[in-house]
């Protein structure tokens, strides 16, 4: 088949015969990465029995803090099966994802590995599931103080069974669906806009028609003043015309 590389009659002897420069780069195609955290309060994690298949095991300071220690584990042996014991109550994060790479100029690269099947305590929770570093596979799960969480994962390299078609149309209409929102959220607030510049223009109509009603109240009371004044005079007058007589 195009653009499939076959080996003949199955003969992976041509693999042992790979100098270890070119097997060791290519070993970051096959490995996976899980990361797991019990997070609480000062909550940890550890691995419980032989765990052959790990490759690298770490508890990196960026993983811990005083909501519990994050493990993260390497392993390209295309299955793994372990165990861990959950230190205080919690939920424990599982995150699956291919490795962090960066090119020389330190541009990351996407490494993608499918995960062919995830069983969390013997339960099969996914299967067929294409990821890489930058989006993993993430699971949570409350436990409780002790508990042993069992985990089995099987996966492969990017292969023809992929679906990474489908995985970057996944990734596309997530894109879509976060911009219809923020078309929405900018349609809402528009809206709100309006009605507020609707509100404070009606509200300076009636502030502009009580100072025409003030104004008017005003020459009205100046010509009743004026009016009484006069009234007042002409009282005056005619008291002081009373008392001359």
């Amino acid at each position: 088949m195009f653009g499939v590389i076959m080996l003949e009659n199955n003969n992976f002897s041509a693999f042992d015969n790979l100098n270890l420069d070119i097997k060791q780069n290519l070993l970051k195609y096959a490995t996976i990465r899980v990361d797991l955290k019990n997070s609480g309060l000062n909550n940890d994690i550890k691995l419980v029995g032989n765990s052959p298949y790990i490759s690298y095991k770490s508890y990196p300071d960026w993983f811990c803090d005083e909501k519990g220690k994050g493990l993260v584990l390497h392993s390209y042996n295309g299955f793994i099966d372990l165990k861990v014991k959950c230190i205080n109550q919690g939920c424990l994060r599982i995150a699956i994802r291919g490795i962090h790479f960066l090119d020389k100029n330190e541009e990351k690269f996407p490494i993608y590995v499918n995960i062919e099947e995830f069983y969390l305590n013997g339960d099969l929770m996914l299967q067929n599931k294409l990821v890489w570093h930058d989006d993993p596979y993430i699971f949570f799960k409350d436990v409780e103080d002790s508990e042993i969480v069992h985990i089995k994962l099987k996966w492969l390299p990017l292969n023809k069974s992929s679906e990474f078609k489908n995985s970057l149309k996944l990734k596309n209409e997530s894109l879509k669906k976060e911009n219809n929102k923020l078309k929405s959220d900018l349609k809402r607030s528009n809206n709100q806009k309006t009605n507020f510049q609707k509100n404070l223009n009606e509200y300076k109509e009636e502030n502009f028609n009580l100072l025409v009603n003030l104004e008017k109240v005003a020459k009205e009371n100046y010509v009743l003043k004026k009016e009484l004044n006069e009234l007042k005079k002409s009282e005056r007058k005619k008291h002081s015309f009373r008392n001359t007589k």
